[in-house]
């Protein structure tokens, strides 16, 4: 339960936002929580993100402006999104609750910044619509057709065998500790070969050939642990 006071009080503390709001973004902060994060994680707390939770700003959008969540401000931008209402609203804020700080960079979920230059954006949006999809049954207005989501399904597959399983990768997207996640992968295939994986335009076939190549050197290293 501290984790609700302590959002109670992270909403309470934001004087940029009106009291029906506040309530508004509980519900839904709950939802996410409960129905999608907490099926991953062991209680899922607010606590990494409560300082912007407490600076968080809601600007109205244009009346065809899909729900989106702008980072740079800390900006929830509210419109009416005629297709996908909830699944856009459970969208943004997952972008906002799922982020951290690492070396005065701001990463959300399995984003990852080298050298200035920020890789993963194009995973995080897919891993957050399969999760919203899988744990909701809302399905974005993209995705209508079976070989998009099946697609999806694959990819968010090959990534979780990277991770060591799916709580892991959760674990690492829920807590923006994307880095870290690369930073596994790399010691498993290399930085060049990690680096194809998280563009825009890999294949299905890379992707099931590395998450494989992951997986047999996990095992390698397993039965190299001397028994007791």
């Amino acid at each position: 339960m501290s984790d609700y006071t302590n959002l109670v009080s992270s909403l309470n503390s934001n004087a940029n936002i009106s009291k029906n709001q506040k309530e508004m973004l509980f519900k839904y902060f709950i939802q996410i929580k409960n129905d999608i994060l907490d099926s991953y994680l062991d209680n899922y707390s607010f606590d990494n993100v409560s300082h912007l939770i407490e600076q968080l700003k809601l600007v109205p959008g244009k009346d065809n402006d899909i729900i989106y969540y702008d980072k740079s401000s800390n900006s929830l931008v509210i419109g009416k999104s005629p297709n996908n209402q909830v699944f856009n609203t459970y969208k943004s804020l997952i972008k906002l609750i799922c982020q951290s700080y690492n070396q005065n960079n701001i990463n959300s979920g399995l984003e990852v910044t080298i050298d200035g230059k920020k890789y993963g954006s194009i995973l995080n949006d897919l891993l957050i619509d399969y999760i919203i999809t899988i744990n909701t049954g809302l399905i974005s207005s993209d995705d209508m057709s079976v070989d998009k989501i099946n697609s999806k399904d694959v990819m968010v597959f090959c990534f979780e065998e990277m991770a060591g399983g799916a709580s892991s990768l959760m674990n690492y997207f829920a807590y923006g500790e994307g880095d870290k996640l690369y930073s596994k992968i790399s010691e498993m295939l290399g930085e060049e070969n990690t680096k194809e994986l998280y563009s825009e335009n890999v294949s299905i076939d890379r992707l099931l050939f590395s998450a494989r190549a992951c997986t047999l050197k996990r095992e390698q290293s397993n039965n190299d642990v001397p028994k007791m």
